[in-house]
């Protein structure tokens, strides 16, 4: 870990001196997060490339400027989560705003499928991020970066910019949220109950 450390400072120093290869290697050790990062504040995945690649332009040309006082993550996650409210303020002037909910409540399996486990797994991932999708975007920030990425408060509020106090009653706010949302309606358990006893009945 500490060789990787070592590693990974030695090529942000040369990378700030125009070091190509060594910019790639910060790419290779980064680039999956960032995307990942992306992909879950736009719940979009063609759209989260094209803010991995804006990401990389802007760190690539910030680079000389960078001071090693946030830590290369905080500070590459900070130009993400800019680049994303970039995003959705232009969907929120576009007037589609709730247009990722309602794509990930499309991929919910067919009423008349088979209630697998797999299809049940299914489901619940597209109604997680249908509950992603739809909280105020600050909310999301939080709950992605703690949930998802596990940073602690402190990380959080150094990548969002805002104080700490702030990211945890963000998170407060979003968990209560997202489990109102994702708790089963009474119709929905028994629905789930009467497919159950049914395979069991076929199976017998």
């Amino acid at each position: 870990m500490a060789a990787e450390g070592a590693s990974e400072r030695e090529a942000i120093e040369r990378a700030r001196q125009g070091d190509a290869r060594a910019f790639r290697r910060l790419v290779e050790l980064h680039d999956r997060a960032l995307v990942e990062l992306a992909a879950r504040l736009l719940g979009d995945a063609d759209e989260a490339h094209d803010v991995r690649q804006q990401a990389w332009l802007r760190i690539w040309q910030a680079l000389p400027r960078f001071d090693g006082r946030a830590g290369f993550r905080t500070w590459s996650w900070q130009v993400v989560v800019h680049l994303c409210r970039d995003r959705q303020r232009w969907r929120a002037r576009r007037g589609d705003r709730a247009t990722v909910a309602i794509e990930a409540a499309r991929e919910l399996a067919a009423p008349d499928a088979t209630p697998d486990s797999a299809l049940l797994a299914a489901e619940r991932t597209a109604q997680v991020r249908a509950a992603l999708a739809s909280l105020p975007d600050d909310e999301r920030e939080c709950l992605v970066l703690r949930h998802y990425h596990d940073l602690a408060p402190a990380e959080i509020a150094a990548v969002v910019g805002r104080p700490r106090t702030t990211v945890q009653s963000c998170l407060a706010r979003a968990l209560t949220k997202l489990h109102q949302r994702l708790r089963p309606t009474q119709e929905e358990r028994d629905g789930l109950q009467r497919s159950r006893s049914a395979d069991r009945v076929g199976g017998a």
